[in-house]
């Protein structure tokens, strides 16, 4: 932070491998920023509605427990959302996971889209059923197809 002229205009938030979390909102974001973070969580916004839309995503994130990491993000996000989503009208969405590949488990984003959460949700449908397979296929790049395991698992594009 020390050496970026711009730290009061930025938002960074932090989970270190043992859940540990730290978050820091500049004092020059826009109108309203804040951030809240836990145990195993760190959730920054700004140019939302309002504090009502982080905590929409603490307590999804929250509940969620049971799920994997890309479902429980998704949902925070859809959480958000819902609780008000972005001041000026949503304009794009995305669902970056790395895990301990050096390549992402999930990466997804959408751009100047009228309901980018909504898009983010279908492609991430499209998506999960070969979220292992890509796992595997970085790895491997031999084995068959994302077509061929879609069929194995009775399921077609």
């Amino acid at each position: 932070m020390a050496s970026d002229p711009y730290i009061d205009k930025r938002q960074l938030s932090i989970v270190d491998k043992d859940g540990r979390s730290v978050c820091h909102t500049g004092a020059e974001n826009r109108a309203w920023c804040g951030h809240v973070n836990d145990q195993d969580v760190a959730i920054a916004a700004n140019m939302v509605v309002g504090e009502p839309v982080i905590k929409a995503m603490a307590e999804r994130f929250a509940s969620t427990a049971d799920l994997p990491l890309e479902e429980r993000l998704l949902l925070a996000v859809e959480a958000g959302h819902d609780a008000g989503g972005e001041a000026v009208g949503e304009h794009s969405a995305g669902l970056l996971v790395v895990d301990r590949e050096v390549f992402p488990r999930v990466d997804l984003r959408v751009d100047e889209h009228a309901t980018a959460v909504a898009e983010l949700r279908r492609i991430f449908e499209v998506y999960r059923p070969l979220i292992e397979y890509f796992q595997e296929r970085a790895a491997n790049p031999t084995i068959p197809s994302e077509e061929e395991r879609l069929r194995a698992q009775g399921r077609q594009r």
